[in-house]
């Protein structure tokens, strides 16, 4: 039943939170770190990082933010990855829409934050569907920020409670070559992810009719008896297509975006 285990992921969030509130009771500020149990380490993980993200939230001079990534999913729709000012090089800000559900896999929650999620539930409770990152997406579409590099991600190879449809799905785009190379793009080009999306989608495409329509001729003129080399568009052709398939089984399975009638489920969750 996957309304049962989006509510189970929810709830088991919601207490920790919870519990978490309890134990800061009486504090102006407090960071409140939770990781799930689907966590792996990035290969870009360093001690810089986690440095600079520990010096940023206790610093009160930092500015406004409700939560802090130290891994977030990245193949969600409205997603725009901002360079903050100054020296914090390896920190940056996450802009989003309703649908950029970015996951809870690792994440720190700031005294505000944690008064805003749990206020959100005192007053609405659990809605069908409606996950715990839907929640933050909606309640934080300007004020969370991530670790640059991620030191965490999601494990590629841990099923899902909730969409399991998605599972192979998953068990490419979370390996490390896929989602560091995703991540460089978003960062560096700071473009939004509905911007990537169709330019990838596309460019994928112009490559793979290219590749192929050079294929089909290279091959009609060996068999002419002509000496070409076939490993270019061979090699162009099995990039492009097979990457062109996976964007669109992606597209096939993924949760239809957010409404107030039916919330969005997320691509990724699991239990702290």
């Amino acid at each position: 039943d996957d309304a049962a285990q989006t509510r189970g992921c929810s709830g088991s969030h919601i207490s920790v939170l919870q519990e978490a509130q309890r134990r800061v009771e009486g504090k102006r500020e407090c960071n409140i770190l939770v990781l799930e149990d689907n966590i792996d380490v990035s290969p870009r993980l360093s001690s810089d990082t986690l440095a600079a993200v520990r010096e940023y939230v206790t610093d009160p001079a930092a500015g406004p933010r409700d939560m802090v990534h130290l891994a977030y999913i990245m193949y969600v729709p409205g997603l725009r990855v901002e360079r903050t000012s100054g020296a914090r090089e390896r920190i940056v800000r996450l802009l989003c829409t309703p649908d950029s559900v970015l996951g809870t896999t690792a994440y720190l929650v700031t005294r505000s934050g944690l008064d805003a999620l749990l206020a959100e539930h005192a007053r609405h409770g659990y809605s069908h569907g409606d996950a715990i990152p839907n929640v933050m997406a909606r309640l934080f579409p300007e004020s969370r920020y991530a670790a640059s590099p991620m030191p965490f991600h999601r494990a590629a190879g841990i099923k899902s409670l909730v969409n399991a449809q998605l599972d192979n799905l998953r068990a490419i785009l979370f390996l490390p070559t896929f989602y560091t190379a995703w991540e460089r793009l978003l960062v560096g080009s700071g473009l939004s992810t509905s911007v990537l999306f169709p330019a990838l989608v596309g460019s994928f495409a112009v490559t793979a009719v290219a590749s192929t329509g050079s294929l089909v001729s290279a091959l009609l003129a060996e068999a002419r008896g002509e000496d070409v080399n076939l490993l270019l568009p061979a090699a162009s052709a099995l990039i492009a297509i097979p990457s062109l398939i996976v964007i669109f089984y992606g597209l096939a399975l993924a949760p239809k975006p957010q409404t107030a009638a039916a919330p969005r489920e997320s691509l990724s969750e699991g239990r702290p």
